[in-house]
């Protein structure tokens, strides 16, 4: 049996109230608000923020890095053999040497006794010289006389053949006669002889003395040798040897660092050699150039005129068959770089310290096996003379140059290009990835309200923005591209901008006043 039924009744009633009371609830306060409803169009499009392409007249750096290095490293080494009897102060590593400064001198005893004998020598050969030209001046006045000599007898001789043949002398001095002229004439040719053969000892002492000179020359010279100074205008590396060590021709001594002019060790990739040849103007016209491509795609509409991207479909290699008429310079396969200004910029004490360079020349003769990129030089020929890089013109009170630019620098390289080749300029959100990685670079492009997938070849990539090639057709200056992310794109798709939101603020008063009214199938 039941012994309250108030209780019961209370514990039955107060569940249904509390559920009924949450139906009520919701049915009062659990309506979905209706959302905002745009202004009926027959396609809203895809909510889209564009970019306006600019054309880009100016110039752009090519930026890389490099080392810097001594313009050549030299040893001296000793060209006598010797003991080091003086080392100067300056013959000391890092000290600054200029041309002819006196570095080291050799033990000179020997080699002044060898020129003191040498001279002694010279002086006796010429001695001698002297002795035969005396002889040989006597026997030709021996000589003048045994032709007059022999002239009488032969005039004798006649004299007695013509006797002779009329019975006026005997045979006995006709005979005479004949032995007569035979010894004049003998007597004559014997100074002849001895004429030549003076002459010729002439000839052996003159050869005689000319070895004297050259072994004195040579004697002078190793002498003059003994004395070390610096050939150029530099600085001490390393210093080898002291004051009474011994040493053999060949023994390096010190090494010295050409200060005068500084290189900087660089490589070039592809793609900023291109930029470097049309810079330098070795990029134009070829003659009967077939199935050629240029880096990027890049050709030319004629000899003069820009250079334009070929019309040609994504990923496909022109053909073009060139013929130059004008008289423009052919181009040459020089293994020469442009000579193209350069700026060399060194960060020092939290400043940037520049010098002036030029780009030099390759080093070696293609590209690298690892890095695939070129590596060149850049010449500095003046080092001793940086200059601040002063923000807005403006230059620091405090600001401190180095005196010149040191061997091993770790310095960045700026190439300023200034090229005719047609180019746009771009935020950098606007360039899209290609369908492969050859095929180029995309970007969508608002044509009034429809997006359109253009074609383009990046030709640079700058901090903030792109550059691309200028097309016959597609991309042009004054065109709107698209920098906002889509999902999905398709050519042709509708296109709204945010001043065309129906959502903006400038709207929404209008909205507002719409939504004030009760919706359909609403509660009164």
């Amino acid at each position: 049996m039941l012994s309250d039924p108030a209780g019961l009744l209370l514990k039955i009633v107060t569940p249904v109230a509390i559920v009924a009371a949450g139906v009520g609830s919701l049915v009062l306060f659990g309506r979905k608000p209706e959302p905002l409803a745009p202004p009926q169009t027959s396609d809203r499009g895809a909510l889209v923020e564009t970019a306006t392409v600019e054309r880009f007249d100016g110039a752009f750096k090519l930026r890389l890095d490099g080392v810097a290095l001594p313009i050549r490293r030299i040893k001296l080494a000793a060209e006598v053999e010797g003991r080091i009897t003086e080392k100067s102060d300056a013959a000391r590593g890092g000290r600054s040497v200029a041309p002819n400064t006196p570095l080291f001198e050799i033990d000179t005893t020997d080699y002044q006794l060898e020129v003191e004998r040498l001279q002694a020598q010279s002086k006796q050969a010429d001695e001698q010289l002297a002795a035969v030209d005396v002889d040989i001046a006597n026997t030709e006045e021996l000589l003048t006389l045994a032709v007059e000599d022999q002239a009488l007898a032969k005039r004798s001789l006649e004299r007695s053949i013509d006797l002779n043949s009329r019975n006026a002398i005997s045979e006995t001095e006709l005979d005479e006669a004949k032995r007569h002229e035979l010894t004049s004439r003998n007597a004559l040719q014997s100074l002849r002889n001895q004429l030549s053969t003076q002459m010729q000892q002439r000839r052996t002492q003159q050869a005689a003395c000319n070895l004297v000179a050259v072994q004195l020359k040579q004697a002078q010279a190793d002498l003059a040798r003994t004395k070390i100074v610096s050939p150029i205008n530099g600085s001490v590396v390393t210093d080898h040897v002291e004051i009474d060590d011994h040493v053999r021709p060949g023994d390096v001594l010190i090494e010295l660092s050409d200060n005068s002019q500084m290189e900087i060790r660089c490589s070039l990739t592809v793609d900023q050699l291109f930029w470097i040849w049309l810079a330098g103007g070795s990029v134009g016209p070829r003659l009967e150039v077939s199935g050629f491509e240029e880096p990027g795609g890049i050709q030319r509409t004629d000899s003069s005129g820009p250079l334009l991207l070929p019309d040609a479909p994504s990923g496909s290699a022109p053909s073009l068959n060139l013929t130059t008429t004008t008289t423009a310079p052919p181009v040459t396969a020089s293994l020469e770089l442009p000579r193209l200004p350069v700026f060399v910029v060194y960060e020092f004490a939290g400043q940037l310290v520049e010098w002036d360079g030029v780009l030099s020349r390759y080093e070696g003769s293609g590209l690298d096996a690892q890095t695939r990129t070129a590596p060149c030089r850049i010449l500095v020929p003046e080092p001793t003379k940086p200059r601040v890089r002063a923000a807005a013109g403006q230059r620091d009170a405090t600001a401190v140059t180095p005196p010149r630019m040191f061997s091993g620098m770790y310095v960045d390289i700026e190439i300023p290009i200034a090229t005719q080749v047609p180019l746009l300029k771009l935020p950098l959100e606007a360039i899209r990835p290609g369908d492969s990685v050859r095929s180029g670079r995309k970007v969508w492009v608002d044509r009034g309200g429809t997006l359109s997938v253009v074609d383009v070849k990046v030709a640079r990539v700058e901090r903030d923005h792109a550059l691309v090639h200028e097309q016959p057709t597609g991309l042009h200056a004054g065109n709107q591209v698209i920098v906002s992310p889509l999902a999905s794109v398709s050519e042709g798709m509708a296109l709204r901008e945010p001043d065309d939101d129906p959502f903006a603020e400038s709207a929404a008063p209008k909205e507002t006043a719409k939504t004030d009214q009760q919706p359909e199938g609403g509660r009164p």
